[in-house]
């Protein structure tokens, strides 16, 4: 036995990721409450339903096998079945018949009520309420800790990049697209599709082209004869997503045909969030809106009351008391970063104080150098730089500063 398991990356996540753990937690409670249920009855009267169905048929069938009419394999039987449903093989009156047909609706109005029936995406009955709803649907245990273990490597990073609201549009116009694009081209016309991987694969599609160069860091495992060897290894995470995407290909090529899983989606997915990454870095967009709004939502994350009455002041223009409250903050907690950009907000923005500005700009930069935070390091120094023209960085955060340039790219 052998298997690989992703278990993180050496990039620095210093927020909570909400939208993230939001997104995970709802994919829990409909499992549990509502997914898991309904497997149970059909389960039980679900199976019952069948077995009796099944019973019906098979016995005219083997009648009719006898006869020479149907041939007794898979294929005949399939024929049969639908010749029996047309009322072709017994009187439609009959009693067999009848209780057939009364099983069928049951079992029918039983699959109706079933969520993943209600809300998984039917391409031949695509709903405005399925192409939403199917991404958080999930079959098995396996399936919801496979799609959320995956969310959780690659969509913190992104979250935590982009910012919550940014990130969680991505997140179902990945999910949108793939399963949009499946529909279209997929054989299973009838078949629901459920699951995140879609949008999923599209997080990881972005986190190639975000993150390319950062490391991902595996677990491996292998059982040889009676003794387990186990151990770690790193690679660079253009060459584990592009692994992965390639996996998907050959997959759909030789196995979709004797398999439940929705490679295409998979496929579908992962090129959205390829090329709208790439859209988004070599257009400018990124860096014009997406990392300005980033910073206005981290200065939101406010753990000290401080850095909120300080905003309240500057709304009243009282700039002194601004600076009284934020220094204040700083001094309770000199690693507090949205203390540090609101400093330099009101030092660089109301008080025209360049001094103290790039003071905290500085400390704002050490403080991702003493995390080791590439991607919140970016995001300052991006953000702020030009403000500091004849700006002189000292020697250990110019280091730092390369070191970041080549990790996030």
């Amino acid at each position: 036995m052998f298997f690989i398991l992703p278990i993180g990356s050496d990039i620095s996540v210093r927020r909570l990721p909400k939208i993230t753990l939001a997104i995970i937690i709802i994919n829990l409670l409909v499992f549990l409450f509502l997914t898991l249920p309904g497997n149970a009855r059909l389960n039980t009267r679900g199976n019952q339903l069948n077995r009796e169905m099944h019973d019906i048929l098979m016995r005219y069938f083997m009648e009719e096998c006898r006869q020479g009419n149907y041939e007794y394999n898979n294929p005949g039987f399939r024929v049969f079945s639908e010749d029996f449903q047309e009322g072709k093989i017994i009187d439609p009156e009959s009693e067999d018949y009848l209780t057939y047909i009364a099983l069928r609706d049951e079992l029918d109005s039983l699959l109706n009520s079933h969520v993943t029936f209600k809300y998984g995406y039917i391409p031949e009955k695509p709903k405005l309420s399925s192409i939403i709803g199917h991404m958080f649907l999930h079959g098995g245990f396996l399936h919801i800790i496979g799609n959320m273990w995956f969310l959780w490597l690659v969509g913190i990073n992104l979250e935590d990049r982009w910012g919550r609201w940014y990130y969680l549009a991505f997140y179902l116009m990945s999910g949108v697209f793939s399963v949009i694009l499946y529909g279209i081209f997929t054989v299973n016309k009838g078949i629901p599709l459920i699951g995140a991987s879609g949008a999923v694969a599209g997080l990881m599609g972005a986190f190639m082209v975000r993150f390319y160069n950062s490391k991902m860091k595996f677990f491996w495992f292998l059982w040889l004869f009676i003794r387990p060897f186990w151990g770690t290894f790193e690679i660079t995470a253009w060459f584990a997503m592009g692994l992965w995407f390639l996996h998907q290909i050959l997959q759909h090529v030789f196995m979709s045909a004797a398999s439940n899983v929705a490679f295409l989606a998979h496929i579908f997915g992962f090129i959205f969030g390829l090329v709208i990454a790439l859209g988004l870095k070599f257009s400018g967009i990124e860096n014009k809106f997406i990392k300005e709004s980033v910073l206005k939502e981290k200065a939101k994350d406010v753990h000290n009351p401080l850095v909120a009455e300080a905003q309240d002041s500057l709304e009243k223009g009282n700039y002194t008391e601004a600076m009284e409250k934020i220094e204040g903050a700083i001094k309770m907690n000199p690693e507090n970063i949205p203390a540090r950009l609101k400093a330099i907000e009101i030092y660089e923005g109301y008080v025209r104080d360049k001094k103290k500005s790039y003071y905290h700009f500085l400390k704002l930069l050490e403080i991702s150098v003493k995390k080791n935070d590439p991607v919140n390091f970016m995001l300052q120094f991006e953000n702020y730089n030009a403000y500091f023209p004849d700006l002189v960085l000292p020697e250990k955060i110019q280091y730092f500063l390369a070191y970041s340039y080549n990790i996030s790219g």
